[in-house]
């Protein structure tokens, strides 16, 4: 028999200023997800050799980044995986499996081909999905110059005003931006790197049996929020919109308060459902969420007119 894994691998993609950072942080606060940001993991090991597991192997890296080159794949991957092996994204006092939302790697097919193949001598972890966040590349163009960040590493849109933190927007002042997100050519030059990375990985990964899970990042950050926890699988809704009834059946009149009379028969009409948060999605815990459909008044017996809500 197979074991369980204890460690669930989710890789999460997404253009620059797709959202992904912020998600992924928010999903953090969470004790069933932990966010490792490889670049940062690269950047700690590097100018802190004596905390890293293999101190020589991290004072290679410093060496590669203080000449200005690249980290070979074989040295960021061997970081990958001395931390999950560590355990350090693993809460003991769960039962359920741990997920480990995987950010920023692997960034080529050789990294991705090294991180598989090092994850099937541990049958402890396993990497099977991606959550991948798309976006057209104009709305990405648009959010790039109010990306905003704090001495902690807190991310903010002035744009969008959403953040990947509970707490107010700070004054603006108090933030930092990028120059890659000012210069409009730097930030194209991203894109392309972007795309050419997609449609590099993401087939060899899909031919490896790694999942797609693609969310819509142009929506609204709170509709996104759920779409991300939806696509990971933790059965919260996602926001939709349907024209037709759907599987009524599903709901019993204990569980659903009606105003109006709906149609007698399923499909009989079209219908608009929107599901919407009533809570901070940033906070934790259970959250409630609002239910509305509006029924066309010729669609509705009794002549409830347009607009009766199922809540």
């Amino acid at each position: 028999m197979a074991s369980t894994p204890h460690l669930s691998v989710v890789i999460v993609a997404g253009a620059p200023c797709s959202g992904k950072g912020t998600q992924c942080k928010m999903l953090a606060r969470d004790d069933s997800y932990f966010h490792l940001s490889t670049g940062d993991l690269v950047r700690d090991l590097a100018f802190n050799p004596s905390a890293a597991p293999n101190p020589e192997l991290a004072q290679q890296a410093k060496g590669f980044m203080d000449r200005g080159e690249l980290v070979p794949d074989e040295i960021i991957t061997q970081f990958v995986m001395d931390f999950l092996n560590s355990g350090q994204a693993v809460h003991a006092e769960r039962s359920a499996v741990s997920t480990c939302l995987l950010d920023g790697f692997p960034r080529t097919t050789a990294q991705a081909e090294a991180l598989l193949t090092a994850l099937e001598s541990n049958p402890g972890i396993e990497c099977s999905k991606m959550v991948l966040l798309e976006a057209p590349d104009d709305e990405l163009m648009n959010r790039a110059p109010g990306r905003r960040m704090d001495a902690d590493g807190n991310i903010y849109n002035l744009i969008t005003q959403c953040s990947s933190t509970t707490m107010p927007m700070p004054d603006e002042s108090t933030l930092s931006q990028r120059p890659q997100d000012s210069q409009p050519a730097a930030f194209v030059r991203r894109l392309e790197v972007w795309h050419g990375y997609a449609a590099e990985v993401f087939p060899f990964l899909e031919a490896q049996n790694v999942a797609i899970q693609r969310v819509d990042a142009s929506a609204d950050p709170a509709a996104v929020h759920m779409a991300v926890k939806a696509a990971l699988g933790d059965g919260t809704p996602s926001v939709e919109e349907d024209d037709g009834w759907g599987d009524e059946e599903e709901a019993s009149n204990d569980e659903w308060e009606v105003v109006g009379d709906v149609p007698r028969e399923p499909n009989s009409g079209p219908a608009r459902m929107t599901i919407a948060p009533c809570d901070d999605l940033n906070a934790k815990g259970p959250q409630r969420v609002m239910v509305q459909i509006q029924v066309p008044s010729d669609a509705v017996s009794g002549g409830a007119g347009d607009g009766g809500a199922v809540g």
